[in-house]
């Protein structure tokens, strides 16, 4: 225990506390649940902690704590047992991380994407505000991949998905559906023509040259946009109709946006 605590010698660890060891979250939930056990007699089994230590370090363990008595059955104590599980949580964060997100440009997935629209509407139905969701595809991906072949197509959509999460604000999401198509979920819109600037400015950062493979290369994307409540109010079908004014604006010449609910109007930016 004195080698786990990191302690040279056990004796060093004589009449220490939790709280002389870990920091103050834990050190006090640990004391709370002691108190408790002396008080009430009940043990706790199978619990598992997060220990953050002085210096920073977080480490996850098992623990069974149980009243420690005397030889006359009073409780004066409690007895904990504690069994290191950190490399086990960290392979199921691993798990839980690779479920949600793609696997080659580490943005989240349809299925976290579609939580947080999910959560987003709920907010917004309950405050009024809108949201926004910008579905783009690459223009002519396909070239590069039978160009340059399937690594430098791996390395350019990588790279969109740095500009892409570079750009968005910490509330709003950026995702990979897969192949060349990516979505941006805009959690907060307080009027539909303020979004304006998000496509355009999207359709710049994405326009500029990259170099890939020892190549400069450009891209030109197309953009459609749903809105809520105009075009929708559950996650499939704001997905369905950015999806199909994405082919509106396809359809329009390329390196432009187009909203699902303006699909007949002027398109409002062309690179």
């Amino acid at each position: 225990m004195a080698n786990y605590l990191g302690f040279p010698d056990p004796v060093d660890a004589v009449n220490k506390t939790d709280l002389d060891i870990f920091g103050a979250e834990h050190g006090n939930q640990a004391l709370t649940d002691e108190k408790e056990i002396i008080r009430t007699g009940r043990p706790l089994i199978g619990i598992e902690e997060k220990e953050t230590w002085k210096n920073g370090r977080e480490s996850w363990v098992l623990t069974t704590k149980v009243p420690l008595r005397d030889s006359r059955n009073h409780i004066i104590g409690t007895m904990g047992i504690s069994h290191n599980i950190t490399d086990r949580k960290q392979i199921e964060s691993q798990i839980h991380y690779m479920a949600l997100h793609d696997s080659l440009t580490g943005l989240p997935n349809r299925t976290l994407l579609m939580d947080r629209l999910t959560q987003s509407l709920a907010l917004a139905h309950c405050t009024g505000i809108g949201v926004a969701l910008l579905m783009l595809d690459l223009d002519h991906f396909k070239k590069i991949n039978d160009s340059l072949g399937h690594r430098a197509g791996d390395c350019m959509l990588q790279a969109v998905s740095i500009r892409l999460r570079d750009y968005i604000r910490e509330c709003d999401v950026a995702a990979r559906l897969g192949g060349d198509e990516f979505v941006v979920l805009l959690s907060s819109v307080p009027e539909h023509c303020m979004i304006d600037s998000v496509p355009e400015k999207i359709l710049s950062i994405l326009a500029k040259p990259y170099t890939i493979a020892n190549t400069e290369l450009r891209i030109g994307t197309s953009i459609g946009i749903s809105l809520y409540p105009a075009d929708g109010n559950d996650p499939e079908t704001l997905l369905q109709a950015a999806d199909d004014a994405m082919y509106e604006a396809k359809s329009r010449g390329r390196g432009n946006y187009c909203y699902a609910t303006r699909k007949t109007g002027v398109v409002a930016h062309v690179l």
